[in-house]
């Protein structure tokens, strides 16, 4: 049986970092929204350069469409997903006052976790 989130539980935000070994970011990704996760998502700029060299994945810059991508990519229309611009300072995840349950960041390199 597939655990599923608390109904109205605060999502989880997956920061995606340009740090080499991406398949963790996107393995991450994937069995969040297969065990029902509500994922906000972040990718950071030079995390798309990495996924392009390490992944051969070319993910769009616009939200919708990155959404769409990592789904069909993932193989789940399972959870919830809602990808966000690295600069968009006006992004729900961005605010203190945005609930959510935590935080991963993967991949983690050393000078992101200080």
């Amino acid at each position: 049986m597939t655990p599923q989130p608390a109904e109205g539980s605060a999502p989880l935000l997956l920061a995606v970092c340009g740090a080499s070994a991406q398949v963790l970011a996107l393995r991450a990704l994937q069995l969040l929204l297969e065990s029902g996760e509500a994922v906000e998502l972040v990718i950071s700029r030079g995390a798309f350069e990495v996924w392009r060299a390490e992944l051969g994945l070319v993910l769009p810059v616009n939200p919708a469409e990155q959404e769409r991508a990592l789904r069909e990519h993932c193989g789940t229309t399972a959870g919830s997903l809602r990808c966000h611009r690295w600069n968009d300072q006006a992004a729900p995840p961005a605010s203190g006052s945005y609930r959510l349950r935590g935080m991963l960041i993967l991949p983690a390199s050393m000078g992101t976790v200080g």
